[in-house]
């Protein structure tokens, strides 16, 4: 064992030596009062991350024909197709159009991905997988009508092919793997994450299948099934006719349970911490535990949705068939912000740190748009009471700035008198020349320092014309506004009646 010795051996000036228990004993109290330290210094500044309002519109990237309600992100790309069949893609960081690509429209030609692949179908039963720089690795001919948007789990792409068959292809060669034919016609799904893949019927029956096609079980539900399954762990969401969310435990084979929510959901819902985020065509979010199917809270929106909605941090977001997107805060479901674009909007909204895209249409003009949105950064500069005012007066400046966390404020002011007198430039051969007063601007000063008062009080002591001025900062953004104002003379009256009332 190794002693040290100035653990067990002290001096201390006018004190004699310590030594054994009490040694340790100032030690430990020394450790603690460091370690109290440690818990109360200053934690390091966390600047908020995720869309901050009020957002602005950074960009309009227009592109022929009306958009399907699917937009997607993968690598460096954004993915889109339109219905008048057109599939388009838009490279992030060089923030143009890359390429695009047409073929047989369809009203199923939605956009699913996996791995660097694009998948989708077309109205003439042709499934297509493309890489994301634009260059086709393989189509099948599917010999019939796709009725529902292909699905891609694990390198495995589902269709559903007329209205009895599901087909199962090879994601990365096309090769068909099986098929499985059902005998009603065939209502909502394929859905697929490993290992199920659900179908349900028109007459409300749920037919689980293993990725190999082989069929687990059938489930009788006795109701009919909206389009669209949700697919978590060993559970798969759904909404039936009678505007109830239900949960089926696709192991044990059961209804977890079911909640009336008032409609039913065509959209995707979306996973957040043991909760699911559930849009309803009828227009309200609902915010479920996903083992329960407790409601934790629910928010109307500005319109009808089947978009699935987006995260983005602490947020979800929202867009429906409106002219608004909403954020909510997870936790809580309490409202972050809105924005009224001015167009009908057309897809989900896909947050790319730090701006958000979705697709819109400006309707009256026939016209569409990859939009871009930004958060809003600006200030501005008022006076109370405004310009002009006399000698005497308190004038307080007040700035006001949007965009920012924890800002600080400086104010600045410059002077500006009339100069001397001084001919304009012209013809010297004129006899009489136009004069005018130069103004002379005094040198700018700081009144008031960074500090986070948003506001300075003014005791003007001299008349002329003013420039205020004020820089904003935070931790990532700055931005500046200025006003003008004039100080004057009082009138001869205002003086005399001021004068009266000191003497009376």
């Amino acid at each position: 064992m190794i002693i040290y010795p100035q653990l067990t051996e002290m001096k201390v000036k006018g004190y004699s030596n310590l030594r054994g228990p009490a040694a340790w004993t100032i030690l430990i109290l020394g450790l603690m009062l460091i370690s109290w330290g440690c818990f109360w210094r200053k934690q390091p500044f966390l600047y908020p991350r995720g869309p901050i309002f009020p957002l602005k519109i950074k960009a309009e990237i227009g592109f022929p024909g009306t958009p399907q309600k699917k937009l997607i992100k993968q690598g460096d790309y954004l993915f889109w197709t339109t219905q008048e069949g057109e599939l388009f893609a838009y490279q992030l960081s060089q923030q143009k159009m890359s390429w695009h690509f047409s073929f047989p429209p369809s009203p199923v030609s939605l956009l699913a991905h996996e791995e660097g692949k694009l998948y989708w179908g077309d109205g003439q039963g042709q499934i297509r997988c493309f890489n994301l720089t634009g260059e086709k690795i393989w189509q099948r001919d599917m010999g019939g009508e796709l009725r529902q948007p292909v699905v891609v789990s694990s390198g495995h792409l589902y269709a559903l092919v007329g209205r009895h068959q599901v087909i199962a292809l090879n994601g990365d060669e096309g090769q068909i793997l099986w098929s499985y034919s059902f005998p009603e016609d065939i209502q909502a799904g394929p859905a697929t994450a490993a290992p199920y893949v659900v179908v349900g019927d028109e007459k409300g029956t749920l037919y689980i299948l293993n990725q190999a096609g082989k069929l687990y079980f059938t489930f009788p539900l006795k109701k009919k099934i909206s389009s669209s399954f949700f697919l978590l762990q060993d559970r798969c969401y759904f909404s039936t006719a009678d505007n109830h969310y239900c949960a089926l435990d696709l192991r044990r084979q059961k209804i977890l349970w079911q909640v009336n929510l008032g409609g039913e959901v065509f959209g995707e819902p979306i996973n957040w911490e043991k909760k699911i985020i559930v849009p309803l065509w009828s227009g309200v979010v609902f915010c479920l535990q996903s083992k329960s199917g407790e409601i934790k809270w629910w928010r109307p929106l500005p319109g009808r949705t089947d978009f699935s909605p987006a995260l983005a941090e602490d947020q979800v977001l929202i867009s429906s068939q409106s002219s608004s997107v909403v954020s909510y805060l997870l936790p809580s479901g309490q409202l972050k912000g809105t924005m009224d674009l001015g167009y009908t909007l057309k897809s989900n909204l896909v947050w790319v740190e730090p701006d958000l895209y979705l697709l819109a249409e400006d309707e009256q003009k026939d016209e569409s748009f990859l939009v871009e949105l930004e958060k809003e950064v600006k200030v501005t500069l008022r006076a109370e009471p405004p310009s002009p005012q006399t000698l005497g007066e308190e004038i307080k400046i007040i700035a006001e700035a949007v965009g920012f966390y924890q800002p600080e404020y400086e104010f600045y002011r410059a002077w500006q008198k009339e100069g001397e007198k001084e001919k304009k430039k012209g013809e010297e051969k004129k006899e009489k020349r136009k004069e005018e007063k130069k103004p002379t601007i005094v040198t700018e000063e700081i009144v008031q320092p960074f500090s986070s008062v948003n506001s300075w009080t003014w005791y003007p002591e001299q008349t002329g014309k003013y420039v205020i001025r004020v820089v904003v900062k935070d931790k990532q953004e700055k931005a500046e506004a200025q006003l003008e104002y004039v100080i004057k003379e009082k009138k001869a009256e205002e003086k005399k009646e001021k004068i009266s009332k000191g003497r009376s």
